[in-house]
């Protein structure tokens, strides 16, 4: 119903908060019913607390009678009224965060400060009932102690400190992993509402590659941490796997020619300043298109029967499926195809490094006072340049650490694991440090940061249209 012109349900951007829109004719009638339907179910749950009360109250009576008159008493009633009560105080608990809520919903307390502060409270008491209820159940609550690292003294639940540590490396990676993709997203925003990705075209490129590992991500997310947590791999259904496969390897290879894309832009932009000014956007989206039109090509032989990638549970990892036919011919491809990239990054690394240099020593044999104003606009350009090279710099070197750990891995040991998931971390930070180097994304994010409003006046001339 609130789906339908007749009721409503909309969200206040005054207050930051939803509620029952009485713009819309019935809404009112929906509200009553709502209210109707609380009381309702506060009646129950009151009832049922009470009734839940008095019984645990008569057991314990019936036990202490027992007890006074002398009777031994078996093993069996005690665990049934610790049972109970343990029942009964997790449903009192959930029931109690209900009620609260539902009053302090209800009734019109005020808005100032403390009473903001104990409908928060209030609201995430309600938030966590459900969780609170459930660790009542031992077998959850020893679950939980596992996951978390907690020893205990039992043998069936005791996990080796070799487990927990590769534990909390695992969770300080999804850690980083939420942070730097949340750092992607802030990025595009602020670029978007700047008008910086119009400006400055190549960050077009750079968000293609950022839109690549949020969707990597995503997999992530949906797939990898609950197979590493159930210890199986979730996805049976070929579809699915299928979904997978096509976005982390579409991922892999777009970024390879995404890296040959730049290669090529900044070797032009170091080289052929003024041809490089005349890239148009339309160019841009055009490559872009080309990289996943690519991305995706390379990808399709490894849904079939011949090559595959797939998932394994082990060491809760992605790889070359290598018991189908054809896979070495395309690993094989692949390590080509990482080194075609390898050798056009260091090789423009090479190339601007020299032109950065040529322009300083240029730039230090000219000391004559007629041309200081030309000094100061060439100061200006070397300057722009060398940004411009250390950001790609940076990049490259994440991407060649990357690519080497990834083909020469360092061994299984703790401190390998620690070394690989930190470079690993770092090249997936590239796109954003990258991204730094325009003004206006760095003033975007930290008026984000300082909770300021971000819009169009704040996009600066960027680094790239300087040169």
């Amino acid at each position: 119903p609130f789906l339908t012109p007749y009721c409503g349900y909309a969200y206040h951007t005054q207050g930051h908060y939803w509620s029952f829109d009485m713009t819309k004719p019935y809404t009112y009638l929906y509200w009553t019913f709502n209210t109707v339907l609380q009381i309702t179910c506060v009646a129950v749950v009151a009832l049922v607390d009470f009734i839940i009360i008095w019984k645990i109250y008569g057991l314990r009576r019936t036990t202490d009678v027992r007890k006074r008159n002398g009777l031994n008493s078996t093993s069996v009633p005690k665990p049934r009224i610790s049972r109970e009560m343990r029942l009964a105080l997790s449903f009192l608990f959930l029931s109690v965060c209900f009620l609260l809520q539902t009053l302090l919903y209800n009734l019109p307390l005020g808005n100032g400060i403390l009473v903001t502060i104990l409908r928060r409270l209030t609201s995430n008491l309600n938030l966590a009932k459900w969780a609170v209820y459930s660790l009542g159940s031992a077998a959850i609550r020893h679950g939980i102690l596992r996951v978390f690292r907690c020893h205990r003294t039992d043998s069936v639940i005791m996990v080796s400190v070799t487990m927990n540590q590769f534990t909390f490396i695992y969770t300080m990676n999804l850690i980083l992993n939420t942070a730097i993709i949340t750092m992607d997203i802030l990025i595009i925003f602020v670029a978007v509402r700047t008008g910086e990705i119009r400006k400055h075209l190549v960050l077009n490129i750079i968000f293609l590659s950022m839109g690549l590992d949020i969707l990597e991500y995503l997999n992530y997310i949906i797939h990898d941490i609950p197979s590493y947590t159930l210890d199986m791999d979730i996805f049976q259904n070929t579809e699915v796997i299928y979904v997978s496969i096509l976005i982390l390897c579409c991922q892999w290879f777009a970024q390879l020619f995404v890296l040959l894309a730049l290669s090529l832009i900044h070797f032009i932009a170091i080289f052929f300043p003024s041809q490089f000014r005349t890239i148009s956007a339309k160019s841009i989206y055009v490559v872009n298109l080309i990289i996943i039109a690519i991305g995706i090509f390379l990808s399709i032989p490894l849904l079939t029967p011949y090559c595959g990638f797939a998932y394994n549970p082990q060491g809760h990892y992605w790889s070359f499926d290598m018991s189908k036919p054809y896979t070495y011919i395309y690993k094989s491809f692949n390590n080509l195809l990482q080194i075609v990239c390898v050798v056009a990054v260091v090789l423009v690394d090479i190339i601007i490094i020299w032109k950065i240099y040529q322009l300083r020593s240029s730039s230090n044999r000219n000391t004559f006072k007629s041309t200081i104003t030309a000094n100061s606009r060439k100061d200006r350009r070397i300057s722009s340049e060398m940004r411009l090279a250390l950001n790609f710099l940076f990049l490259s070197a994440c991407f060649l650490a990357q690519t080497l750990l990834f083909n020469f891995p360092l061994g299984s040991g703790l401190l390998s694991t620690l070394f690989s998931k930190l470079i690993a971390k770092l090249n997936l930070a590239k796109w954003a440090i990258y991204s730094f180097g325009s003004a206006a994304v760095r003033n975007g994010i930290l008026r984000l940061l300082r909770c300021k409003r971000v819009d169009g006046v704040t996009a600066t001339i960027s680094v790239q249209t300087k040169t």
